[in-house]
């Protein structure tokens, strides 16, 4: 009689059970890290892509937007990964035609074989002696990806970068004996 009723249950909450339509997954996500400094110091932030399903990708864009009253871009170099699939990079910055005090890297990653899942390139970004405390900075990242046979691919999941500004690490007081 008890299991009778525990089957009952269960096919009543089955059926009660709230359905929640399932979303097609990405086949391609570009996602760019974060990292928590203090102003004045460089932070390096990985850009990583992962290409599921069957085209492989051979070329990326990406156009990273930012506000340059707080950050400096420094340089862009490609990940281990990338780098051993024979991929190159180039980029650029341009401010003409922008809003003041925004700026875009466009960066561009190349290679003749099919470009490795994981981390692609590192951002390597300044972060500016005025910038506030307890400040969050977004990077927008708008990629453009291209399959081995050249077909522009332009429906990709992205993330954006966060360059999180903290203050000064508060004073830590030590015992002299206990130090030396």
């Amino acid at each position: 009689m008890v299991r009778k009723g525990f089957l009952i249950i269960l096919v009543l909450l089955a059926l009660l059970a709230p359905r929640v339509p399932a979303q097609p997954e990405q086949d391609f996500v570009v996602e760019m890290g974060f990292e928590v400094t203090t102003p004045g110091l460089e932070v390096t932030l990985p850009v990583t892509l992962a290409a599921g399903g069957e085209r492989k990708i051979t070329r990326l864009m990406s156009e990273i937007s930012f506000q340059n009253k707080w950050l400096d871009f420094v340089e862009a170099k490609l990940a281990a990964s990338a780098e051993a699939a024979g991929a190159e990079i180039e980029s650029e910055v341009l401010q003409e035609g922008l809003p003041p005090g925004e700026s875009i890297i466009k960066i561009a990653v190349r290679a003749e074989q099919p470009l490795p899942n994981g981390d692609l390139f590192l951002l390597t970004l300044r972060v500016s002696q005025e910038a506030e405390s307890a400040h969050t900075i977004m990077l927008e990242n708008k990629v453009t990806l291209w399959t081995e046979e050249g077909a522009e691919v332009t429906d990709v999941a992205t993330t954006a970068g966060e360059v999180i500004v903290s203050g000064p690490p508060p004073p830590q007081f030590g015992c002299f004996f206990y130090l030396h």
